[in-house]
């Protein structure tokens, strides 16, 4: 084989395994991202179940008395 030959076979291994390497750090990147914004959108979604469920006690918590005691007459 001859050198010059054996250089482009080498570069073409190079060049493939720096293709490979990218893919693989985009991949990574853009796995991190998408873990990133679900930590976001879940932080953001409890939140709004806090307070969904802080508006519903303050609407049940009209009468401090409400439905704790019976008046009763015979």
């Amino acid at each position: 084989m001859s050198i010059k030959k054996e250089y482009s076979q080498s570069n073409k291994e190079v060049t493939s395994m720096n293709a490979i390497q990218l893919q693989q750090a985009v991949t990574i990147s853009l796995t991190k991202q998408v873990q990133e914004t679900a930590q976001a959108q879940a932080a953001t979604m409890l939140e709004d179940f806090a307070k969904t469920q802080q508006n519903i006690q303050a609407a049940q918590a009209g009468h401090p008395t409400l439905g704790k005691v019976l008046d009763v007459k015979i």
